[in-house]
C-alpha cells in the first residue's frame, strides 16, 4: 500500500483496523479524498491477493488485479480491449524482498520515498 501511495502522490490522512483481517486507509491527493479498504484472508499469508481499484472521474472504469498462482498475476479491465491479461511474476519470499532492498536500495530515491509514506502511514494510524 505504501508503495502505491508514493508512486500515485497520495498523502495519508487517517487509517484505522476495523478487525483482525480489515483496515481502512483514507488519503489525499490535489485536495480529494481516496478511501481503501484492506481485507485479508481468514486463513493464510497475510498477502494482497485481491486488489480491485475503481475510479469515477471521466468515463469510469474499474481494475482488478488478482493472484492465480505463486507465479501468475491476472488483470482485468472493463475498458481493456481483451478480458483478462496473466502476466508472468517470480516467486520470491518476503524475507529476500526485504534483504534485497535494503542491500540494494541504500539512497534509492524511490525507495526512500516509499518509506516516508510509509512512515507517515503509521503515525497517522498510531493518533
Amino acid at each position: 500500500m505504501g508503495w502505491l501511495a508514493s508512486r500515485l502522490n497520495w498523502i495519508p490522512v487517517s487509517g484505522s483496523l476495523l478487525s483482525e483481517k480489515a483496515m481502512t486507509w483514507r488519503f489525499e491527493c490535489e485536495g480529494r479524498p481516496i478511501d481503501v479498504l484492506v481485507k485479508r484472508r481468514g486463513q493464510g499469508a497475510p498477502w494482497i491477493y485481491l486488489l480491485q481499484w475503481g475510479w469515477t472521474e471521466g468515463e469510469g472504469g474499474s481494475v482488478i488485479f488478482s493472484q492465480f498462482s505463486e507465479r501468475k498475476l491476472g488483470v482485468k479491465s472493463r475498458t481493456a480491449p481483451v478480458a483478462e491479461n496473466v502476466i508472468a511474476t517470480t516467486a520470491t519470499g518476503r524475507a529476500c524482498l526485504v534483504a534485497a532492498q535494503m542491500a540494494y536500495r541504500f539512497h534509492d530515491e524511490l525507495f526512500e520515498e516509499v518509506q516516508t509514506v510509509c512512515n507517515r502511514m503509521a503515525a497517522v494510524l498510531l493518533k
